[in-house]
């Protein structure tokens, strides 16, 4: 996993087991002493959660301002980066079997796969200028592009990250939009909460 996205996850899941251990706390003293000596630890707990949240903001504000210049550097168009490969695209050599297969060995090079980008689509809007000129309606373009990359994309996939943490935040605190426990939709994120930590940041 991205070291960002783990530093994220790691933040997220220490904060839940600090608010499962401060309701825990919270709900022993109310069997105990009673409703009001858990109102004051209430208070008492939620001032800590407060710190502890700030400073989870905090890492998770950083962590992803790390991971977006991390993918501006990565799609900085790099001269030395481009292969032999080029000349396969310069001659219009490359199927769309090879060219599947490029993508695949290049991504992790910006450049070759802006390159490969360009390359589907010339012959995308070649295939679809012969198959107009027969009255061909084509279904979908010969070569797939949608998967490839950009220093763009991954740039707003660290914004939405960014976006999900805080609301994973939220939904543990029961703040924002989780206050209202007839949001059925708010109450979908909370069951699945523990599934979402679990697998928080695998796209990254």
């Amino acid at each position: 996993m991205n070291k960002n996205a783990e530093t994220i996850k790691n933040a997220l899941k220490n904060y839940k087991a600090k608010r499962d251990t401060a309701d825990e706390r919270i709900k022993q003293i109310r069997e105990t002493y009673g409703e009001e000596a858990a109102q004051h630890e209430a208070e008492r707990q939620a001032k800590a959660l407060q710190t502890a949240r700030a400073e989870v903001e905090s890492t998770i504000r950083a962590a992803t301002g790390e991971g977006r210049r991390a993918a501006e550097a990565w799609g900085r168009m790099d001269g030395s980066k481009l292969t032999d490969d080029i000349k396969l695209l310069d001659a219009g050599l490359v199927d769309v079997q090879t060219f599947n297969d490029l993508k695949g060995r290049y991504k992790d090079n910006s450049t070759m796969l802006a390159a490969l980008k360009k390359y589907a689509d010339k012959q995308n809007a070649a295939a679809m200028k012969e198959a107009h000129e027969k009255g061909d309606l084509p279904l979908a373009e010969p070569y797939e592009t949608r998967d490839i990359p950009t220093a763009e994309g991954k740039a707003k996939s660290w914004d939405k990250a960014q976006t999900g943490a805080l609301d994973l935040l939220d939904c543990m605190d029961g703040a924002g939009k989780y206050k209202n426990p007839h949001d059925w939709g708010a109450a979908f994120v909370k069951a699945a909460l523990p599934e979402t930590l679990e697998h928080f940041g695998e796209d990254l």
